[in-house]
């Protein structure tokens, strides 16, 4: 199984598309919010911890009940390598591409899955698929419970960023709220996640800006304000420095 792209995304629906060229298989993770989700013609609620595979050329797409909003995590891969039969099991736990639940503790995978993917190290690229393999295997083997060991403190702090991406994050109130001393808060973040937490926030942030750019049509100014930047020219500052184009430029060829 190969990771092909995965991101995360806070809004309040996924536009139709599909993904007809190759072997794409996409998963969409639902930490937080209600809705309903189609795919293919079939109309299945969205609840928090559910997960729903679309498989080659199914269009699909979500929308959050009203004054609600969706936090999600979508990851898109191809089995490039099945020697297992693992595909087909998984597919047997979907019921011809419906959904499970699989809690909202796995957010942490997803999360770990996404930050490995995106790793300029090749190594740490390559490990995402070794990831992923674990928790396809995981999730064909049956239902599990229980949260992913990266302690509760930075599972709750991650939580409650990826909630309120339109808001500013307050260090110290988060720390705080988690009952915890903010400078020993961020070296705990950092050890397990990788980055410090306002980078993290910030990545966050440029995910989403990323997905609603390439899947509509969306004004700079709209997806800006949406996700807490002061402006479409701050939002636009810093897109263009920590993805290295401006998101006109992303936009017009997304795969660059």
């Amino acid at each position: 199984m190969q990771v092909v792209h995965t991101g995360f995304n806070s809004a309040t629906g996924i536009q139709l598309h599909a993904h007809p060229d190759g072997d794409l298989h996409e998963f969409h993770y639902f930490v937080e919010g209600r809705g309903t989700f189609w795919n293919n013609g079939s109309e299945m609620a969205v609840e928090p911890g559910t997960l729903f595979l679309s498989g080659p050329g199914e269009s699909h797409r979500a929308a959050a009940r009203a004054d609600d909003r969706f936090r999600l995590y979508w990851l898109l891969f191809t089995p490039s390598d099945d020697p297992d039969g693992l595909l087909p099991r998984l597919q047997a736990r979907f019921e011809s591409q419906a959904c499970i639940t699989i809690g909202k503790g796995q957010a942490t995978t997803f999360e770990d899955i996404r930050r490995r993917w995106a790793s300029n190290d090749p190594l740490a690229k390559r490990s995402a698929d070794y990831r992923f393999a674990a928790l396809l295997c995981d999730l064909a083997a049956g239902p599990r419970g229980g949260a992913i060991g990266h302690g509760h403190y930075v599972e709750e702090a991650m939580g409650m960023m990826q909630a309120t991406l339109h808001e500013p994050v307050d260090l110290a109130a988060l720390a705080a709220h988690l009952g915890i001393d903010k400078t020993y808060f961020v070296r705990l973040f950092k050890r397990h996640v990788g980055v410090p937490p306002m980078r993290y926030f910030l990545d966050l942030r440029l995910d989403s800006a990323k997905h609603r750019l390439m899947g509509g049509d969306e004004s700079l100014r709209t997806i800006a304000l949406d996700l807490g930047f002061h402006d479409e020219f701050h939002f636009s500052h810093q897109f263009k420095a920590h993805v290295g184009v401006s998101p006109q430029a992303f936009k017009a060829n997304p795969g660059a």
